[in-house]
């Protein structure tokens, strides 16, 4: 029974209703068209559309969307950008739930086509924005610009940070800024260790809390890790040095560090000083 209302509900949906005079606008029209128009889009550039993950789907992008091209997930958690790609980007974000996202686009890409599109109340989607960047945009430059590259084609651009100093029993937030030059069948796990020859924290874990995994990310893409790594209120004070790298899970081969500003003979590649202080 199941499979049938399932199948009964897909056929009025995308078959029926929109054939019937008068319900496609009322029902169906604005997001199937903006279904159909980015999954034709995604086959030759970059397409993001955004996934709320405390919210209900929209219908037809959930019926529309999968084994298809289009990159699907929460902006406020992960919001890849572009950098010099051949092709344009184009971003949907569901502004009703998001109220930052095509404001951060906007002020990354001043150069982008803004379109706020406002469905039919019967549509089920709520307002959103069409952010379109164009070919070639730079993606905007990072704080603490520092640079290395891993093999097969990860190159670290930099990062931002709460500060150089912390207390012990505190967080430090950051934000990594990785920039693909290839495209990966694998999902690689990225580390950041504080500390030299005994570390004082690390933290492991695939880009963007898991979000946006290397096997999805494409040539041009730049992905914000961001994250938090808490000290023990025990950490000796003094000054460490946080190091990045990357390897394969389960063999935990790291990937070969093929140039850094600022290397280490085990494939990490430093990006800074820490201080941590006396609670």
């Amino acid at each position: 029974m199941l499979l049938i209302s399932l199948a009964l509900n897909t056929y009025d949906y995308f078959i029926r209703y929109p054939r019937a005079p008068g319900l496609a606008e009322s029902f169906t029209h604005t997001p199937v068209r903006l279904a159909r128009t980015l999954i034709e889009r995604a086959r030759t550039e970059a397409v993001f559309v955004e996934r709320i993950t405390e919210a209900e789907d929209v219908y037809a992008f959930d019926f529309l969307f999968p084994g298809t091209p289009v990159r699907r997930l929460d902006f406020r958690q992960c919001l890849p950008l572009a950098d010099g790609r051949a092709t344009r980007t184009t971003y949907l974000v569901l502004a009703k739930y998001d109220q930052h996202s095509a404001g951060n686009l906007a002020q990354a890409f001043p150069s982008a086509t803004i379109t706020p599109i406002k469905p039919e109340g019967a549509s089920l989607m709520g307002q959103a924005v069409l952010v379109e960047s164009p070919p070639g945009a730079p993606a905007p430059p990072v704080q603490n610009p520092i640079s290395a590259r891993f093999a097969p084609g990860i190159k670290l651009l930099g990062y931002w940070w709460s500060g150089p100093k912390v207390k012990a029993g505190e967080s430090l937030f950051l934000a990594i800024y990785w920039k693909a030059e290839a495209e990966f069948a694998a999902d690689l796990t990225t580390f950041l260790h504080v500390g030299d020859s005994s570390l004082i924290a690390q933290r492991d874990g695939q880009p963007c809390q898991g979000f946006y995994p290397t096997s999805q990310w494409r040539a041009g893409d730049v992905i914000p890790d961001g994250f938090a790594i808490t000290f023990p209120p025990d950490a000796p004070p003094g000054d460490y040095p946080l190091a990045v790298g990357w390897y394969s899970y389960p063999s935990l081969e790291r990937l070969r560090l093929i140039e850094a500003d600022h290397p280490l003979p085990d494939n990490r590649a430093v990006i800074g000083t820490l201080t941590i202080t006396a609670p």
